[in-house]
């Protein structure tokens, strides 16, 4: 069991586009517009490099981290899941 969240903390003036994917997409998760960057403020990095992916544990720790996207990080991320 785990729960997936898209955030985005993209300009304000890209707000539109981000809801327009999610909604496009119809992704079946919940997907959340950070206007304030506060997450950005709390992960490693200043989340330089994006698309970044994180996976925390049940206590909050980071069990897995990428930046940006190279096809096959699909796999490491279902590897990290399955470890839960």
């Amino acid at each position: 069991d785990f729960n997936l969240y898209a955030i985005s903390i993209d300009f304000p003036r890209n707000a539109e586009q981000f809801v327009n994917r999610v909604t496009e997409a119809n992704w079946p998760f919940p997907a959340f517009h950070d206007f304030n960057r506060e997450f950005q403020a709390v992960m490693p990095g200043n989340l330089n490099g994006l698309p970044q992916t994180f996976v925390l544990d049940k206590d909050g720790n980071i069990v897995y981290h990428s930046r940006k996207f190279i096809p096959g990080d699909e796999d490491k991320l279902f590897e990290a899941i399955q470890k839960l």
